[in-house]
């Protein structure tokens, strides 16, 4: 299955369980995430 489809036909838990992430996964998580590349200028007023 290509990469396309995969995203196409995803779904999103309605609810959350455990186990959850604890601070130093999400620390990890976030970190990784700012440095991801973006396809444009990222305005932080539009983040809240």
């Amino acid at each position: 299955m290509d990469a396309l489809t995969l995203l196409l036909n995803r779904r999103s838990a309605s609810r959350l369980t455990t186990p959850a992430p604890n601070n130093q996964q999400l620390e990890a998580i976030l970190q990784a995430g700012m440095r991801a590349p973006i396809m444009a200028p990222l305005n932080l007023g539009t983040l809240s």
